[in-house]
């Protein structure tokens, strides 16, 4: 099907190139996936040999097959590699997108801005409610704002400085803290930094794409970001995905700067920066280096557009920047925050390869057929325009990551936390945007093909649409609706108007971190309620999951989910 910026192709038809770009990427995603589980393996063969970590030896035998089995595949795609053709088509139009007016510009780009602001900014304080690492993050934010410690804790309990449990690093910590201290502590100044940070995913998005696509594919690349799955409640809560994109992305179009002129300097040293502020935003997404590596395999067998200044700038970049910090943590970290050893023995699951949640996760993925079809289409699109000339090794980065996740999804994730798939799905939500203008270019030009092969591609814009709509009009519903952070907020409200010498505790460990950061008070977990309640001055219990608890104490004081226990009837 030809699109319409290739009606003048040459000497590949657009058949066969499309097969060449699904091959190449194919080949080039295998050798990746393949590439990281032995790393992972290796690493956990390694954690588990050192005993950092308890592992049988028959664990250690596994994880030793593991790697020499993936080995075997990295090795046959490699092959694979070296010998697939890349397409050697002469530059056509709009390869790279001509200029269009300032004021085409401005709006392609602001547009879909605007409209992602109107989904990441209203009500933040109903909505999402506020998750248990949310909250932790909250208070580590506001140890920095108020106390000067990057730490975790109370100052009646002790700081934990450079606490290991934290899944966010200064990229994100320190905006909120600086938000804090001009703002004061709430939870919508933190949720306004992360929705900052959203609509500046969305503004490299655009740029990104602009080069290669135009402004209007860039515009609807954008919007098919804020239309996948996860990105609006990301947007939303402190977790560290969308600033990781944002940081990557950023790299990407930094790099490519860089790969365009290799005497800016400046832009491949800032290029590193990024992706180490990318890597403290959320440490596990260095595995999507090894993408990063299957391209620069493939840009030396074919593309031959990357030298070595271009890859050893920005490493050195990175280097000085996480450096530094790894060394300032290594200085004032104190021993029980865990650091590197605990945080993998809680994450190692995430690096070893198996089908133990095959079932689930693969679910998730075939229940959204459409989207899994229009994603896979547009990832190939993405990786014939990169391997065009001029070759953009910056777009191929991104082609490859999205299947590189998804493998990443099926084989190494539990499948029980969703927003591990964002990155595939924000990424092919981005591809999926150009993919879709182009057909929909092809649809109203009737001098392309027959009216049945039009009416075609209306179609397939219609399904590539619906999904994406259908997936945004839920999440409009739950912005401007929905109003599950309220009971939170009241049972905090409620608990920060007692005396300081109430001694509290509750049932539903999540809430005391709740109260620690929205009601500044420390409060202590049980698990389930003492013989003697008298202990205590006031208890708090879930009632949507803890209603048993409830049978034998009926005199309560209800503040929406949550039941108050008074046994000393305190006020």
């Amino acid at each position: 099907m030809p699109l319409p910026e290739e009606q003048d192709s040459s000497e590949v038809g657009l058949a066969s190139e499309v097969l060449e770009a699904t091959k190449i990427t194919a080949v080039a995603a295998c050798f990746a996936c393949a590439l990281f589980t032995v790393l992972a393996s290796a690493a956990v063969f390694a954690v588990y040999a050192a005993g950092m970590l308890d592992g049988s030896v028959r664990d250690m035998l596994v994880l030793a097959a593991k790697a020499v089995c993936f080995a075997g595949v990295a090795g046959v795609s490699l092959w694979a590699m070296k010998h697939c053709g890349v397409p050697e088509r002469r530059a056509v139009r709009h390869e790279v997108a001509p200029p269009c007016a300032r004021a085409t510009f401005l709006l392609a780009f602001l547009g879909p801005i605007f409209f992602a602001a109107l989904l990441a900014f209203p009500r933040l304080d109903a909505y999402p409610w506020p998750a248990p690492d949310e909250t932790f993050h909250l208070t580590m934010a506001r140890n920095i704002a108020e106390h000067g410690q990057y730490a975790s804790g109370r100052p009646e309990t002790g700081f934990i400085l450079f606490d290991g449990y934290a899944s966010v690093g200064p990229s994100v910590l320190l905006p909120i803290a600086l938000a804090f201290r001009i703002f004061g502590m709430s939870l919508v100044a933190a949720r306004v930094v992360m929705a900052l940070y959203f609509l500046a995913l969305c503004a490299v998005v655009f740029l990104l794409l602009h080069r290669r696509f135009g402004a209007l594919a860039s515009s609807a690349g954008v919007l098919f970001t804020t239309g996948s799955f996860g990105s609006v409640y990301l947007a939303r809560s402190l977790y560290g995905e969308v600033p990781a994109l944002f940081y990557v992305l950023l790299a990407l179009l930094l790099w490519r700067r860089m790969l365009e002129k290799p005497t800016a300097y400046l832009s491949g040293a800032l290029a590193g920066v990024a992706f180490a502020l990318a890597l403290f935003s959320k440490l596990f997404f260095v595995i999507a280096v090894a993408p990063m590596l299957a391209v620069a395999i493939l840009d030396h067998l074919h593309l031959r557009r990357m030298t070595w200044r271009c890859l050893l700038v920005p490493a050195a970049a990175f280097a000085i920047v996480w450096g530094g910090w790894m060394t300032l943590q290594a200085v004032y970290a104190d021993p029980e925050a865990g650091g590197a050893v605990e945080n993998a023995g809680q994450h190692i699951h995430n690096l070893l390869f198996g089908f133990t949640s095959f079932t689930v996760t693969a679910r998730w993925l075939l229940e959204r057929p459409v989207t899994l079809v229009v994603s896979i289409m547009a990832v190939v699109y993405m990786a014939m325009k990169a391997l065009r000339k001029p070759r953009d090794p910056a777009l191929m980065i991104l082609a490859l990551m999205a299947p590189f996740f998804v493998f990443w999804w099926l084989f190494f994730t539990t499948g029980r936390h969703p927003r591990y798939i964002f990155y595939a799905c924000a990424i092919a939500g981005l591809a999926s945007g150009p993919l879709l203008v182009a057909i929909g270019r092809f649809a109203v030009d009737r001098r392309n093909a027959s009216a049945a092969m039009r009416m075609a591609a209306v179609l397939l814009v219609v399904l590539g649409l619906s999904p994406a709509l259908a997936r945004t009009w839920r999440q409009a519903r739950l912005v401007y609706t929905s109003t599950e952070a309220y009971d939170d907020l009241a049972i905090a409200d409620y608990v920060r108007e007692l005396p300081a010498e109430t001694r509290l505790a509750t049932t539903y460990w999540p809430l005391s971190r709740t109260l620690d950061f929205l009601a500044d008070r420390h409060v202590e977990v049980l698990r389930d309620l003492p013989e003697d309640v008298r202990q205590f001055d006031m208890i708090i219990v879930d009632t949507q999951t803890q209603e048993e608890m409830l049978m034998d104490h009926p005199e309560v004081k209800s503040i929406g989910r949550y039941a108050v226990l008074s046994p000393t009837k305190a006020p």
